[in-house]
């Protein structure tokens, strides 16, 4: 066996996927959020490690048959945690090549099988990110949910969670939001559901976890639609702003990954409207798959023949249809 390990790991969870590309087998197991910012060090890596070791079980694998393994973590976007996070993971698994890259990286190569491009990943977190042939990486946003993250899952829920608060003391516009915040935390008044939120294991991702009622909500309220709208907003100017910074023509279809797009079927077609001159796919595979691709990349310099390609294909389609 000769294995390849690709991670995507977010704030709210961390799916793993195992392959072997020359006879096909793989798997693919999901757990909670790796973030380190958020769960802290040694939650991540005790995510991700125990996830690793169930695959590599459930193929009948160990680990002495991985070869390279490739981390798409979100929190590790400076020098220094992604490092860290290299040498955490190389001591786990002393025989691999480790890459570790930011999570947005791992949904481009997905939907680019590997090759240059632009994505836009919206999920708990935002960030819209690019990579050209000599393998420059661009970005604009993911600062993370102190600093950042503008029409995120969890910007979304947060201003949701603030509006029905605000109608709620009468300091703000009257929203449905309220009633759906007392449903989502099963609170019999608005106020109550604060210390709900703050007492959970991760605020970070129990306020996002918010945002599909504001999203629900927006056909008929004009609070929780003005909050849509802001985040698509942000979308769009994401993608014109690290479009900008590449200085690159930009010709290819744009990559939209993450739950909000997987979960809002408009929404693709609202950005659009945005952004008349761009193209734009949904993401087909997992971004787990897309880290598998660059595993196997970081083993050789040159591109990745089709056999290669129609191999991860066959796997990650299979993987994909397992979740469903």
């Amino acid at each position: 066996m000769e294995l390849y390990v690709g991670i995507d790991g977010g704030g709210s969870k961390t799916r793993v996927a195992v392959m072997d590309l020359v006879s096909q087998q793989g798997i693919a197991v999901s757990g909670g959020a790796s973030n380190p910012n958020s769960v802290g060090w040694d939650v991540a890596l005790t995510r991700i490690r125990e996830l690793i070791e169930n695959g590599l079980t459930q193929l009948g694998a160990q680990a002495l048959h991985l070869q390279s393994l490739c981390a798409a973590l979100s929190g590790v976007s400076s020098r220094e945690a992604s490092q860290r996070m290299e040498q955490e993971l190389h001591a786990l698994f002393p025989g691999a090549r480790i890459q570790v890259v930011p999570d947005a990286l791992a949904a481009l190569s997905a939907g680019t099988e590997a090759r240059p491009g632009v994505a836009l990943i919206a999920g708990t977190g935002t960030i819209a990110i690019s990579e050209d042939r000599s393998g420059t990486v661009r970005r604009a946003g993911g600062h993370g949910y102190l600093i950042g993250d503008e029409g995120s899952g969890f910007d979304i829920g947060r201003r949701g969670v603030m509006a029905a608060l605000q109608s709620f003391e009468r300091r703000g516009p009257t929203t449905t939001l309220e009633d759906q915040l007392c449903q989502f935390c099963e609170t019999m008044h608005p106020d109550d559901a604060v210390t709900v939120i703050y007492r959970s294991d991760h605020p970070v991702a129990r306020v996002a976890a918010f945002a599909p009622s504001v999203i629900r909500n927006a056909a008929h309220d004009p609070v929780a639609a003005g909050i849509v709208t802001a985040a698509l907003d942000a979308h769009a100017a994401l993608v014109e702003s690290v479009i900008a910074q590449s200085q690159n023509k930009c010709d290819d279809p744009i990559v939209l990954g993450g739950g909000l797009y997987a979960h809002n079927d408009h929404w693709l077609t609202e950005l659009q409207h945005r952004l008349p001159d761009r193209a734009f796919r949904l993401l087909a595979h997992s971004p787990a798959t897309g880290a598998v691709l660059r595993a196997v990349k970081q083993m050789t310099d040159k591109p990745l023949d089709g056999t290669i390609i129609r191999s991860w294909d066959t796997i990650s389609h299979r993987l994909d249809m397992s979740d469903q």
